[in-house]
């Protein structure tokens, strides 16, 4: 078993529950089985990762809304018991006072995403725009641990062209730079805006010590998440240009393990890290560049 110099990233999928149905993600079309990780299984898995060497981080993340699930500070606790370096990616919508500097973690990764109203609207929940956002800002105010608060931005041509949930044209840096410094400013009123020649695109961005904006390219999910109007044509097997397989682990709810972050459905399992050891599992990442998921991530695009 080899891991890539790039790190070790463990991805663990507490629930695949989630409050919202964004049109730019994958949930609302997942076929695998919906549920939640017991406490006694996460820590199964926390057990298993003692077999791998040098994990860089454990995220709480992949498909679902962490802080569904009913023990959620508990099982952060657990993981930092173990003496991970521990990522909460969260939509902040179910974020409280008192979950400010209460639980033991490293970094909140909030997908705010939405850069406006009209941009929320994408993302099939009741609660208001302004609910949403004062949420968030509330949480912020007075709180030292590390948050990132994550917007997203269309690069490529087929994303833009179709407007795709309503996000931040990436290559429109005027535009770029009003949005960032009223969001930035919305949630730390001392930000004084982005500074001259600064890079906007995935880089972060500080509005104080401890908070940062970031703005990511959406991501279409290996081309299997596109905007009406567009289909994939899959390309051919080839290395995985980005290493996922290589430096990556998503361990689902059921203890299922694929080797990347894009699989949402599945399509990727290597087996189950309760009924096989975590090692033997990795050791049969080497064929995947040939399944079809694979072949969408590495296809084009074009108009249907």
């Amino acid at each position: 078993m080899t891991w890539s110099r790039h790190g070790k990233h463990v991805f663990i999928e507490l629930t695949r529950a989630c409050n919202f149905a964004c049109d730019f993600c994958p949930h609302p079309r997942i076929a695998r089985p919906s549920g939640m990780m017991s406490l006694r299984d996460l820590r199964r898995v926390l057990d298993s990762l003692q077999q791998v060497p040098d994990i860089e981080y454990v995220m709480f993340s992949n498909l679902g809304e962490p802080m569904l699930h009913p023990e959620f500070e508990q099982a952060c606790r657990l993981v930092k018991g173990f003496g991970y370096v521990l990522y909460v990616t969260t939509n902040g919508s179910l974020l409280e006072q008192r979950h400010k500097n209460t639980i033991p973690m490293d970094y909140w990764c909030i997908s705010y995403r939405s850069t406006s109203a009209r941009a929320f609207a994408h993302r099939g929940v009741e609660q208001s725009y302004e609910e949403y956002t004062q949420r968030i800002a509330a949480f912020i105010n007075d709180n030292t641990q590390s948050v990132t608060i994550y917007l997203m931005g269309n690069s490529e041509w087929y994303n833009r062209e179709a407007d795709f949930g309503d996000a931040l044209d990436l290559t429109n840096r005027r535009e770029m730079e009003e949005t960032i410094t009223a969001i930035g400013k919305h949630f730390c009123p001392e930000f004084s805006g982005v500074e001259p020649g600064a890079e906007l695109v995935e880089s972060y961005i500080p509005l104080r010590p401890n908070v940062f904006l970031y703005t990511s390219r959406i991501c279409n999910w290996a081309h299997r998440v596109l905007p009406a109007g567009y289909r994939v044509v899959p390309g051919e097997p080839r290395p995985c240009p980005f290493g996922y397989h290589q430096r990556q682990i998503a361990i689902y709810w059921n203890g299922d393990v694929s080797p990347c972050c894009l699989d949402y459905d599945g399509e990727l399992i290597l087996g189950n890290l309760y009924e096989d050891p975590l090692p033997s599992l990795l050791d049969r990442r080497a064929p995947i560049q040939s399944q079809s998921l694979c072949l969408d991530c590495f296809g084009t695009v074009v108009r249907a």
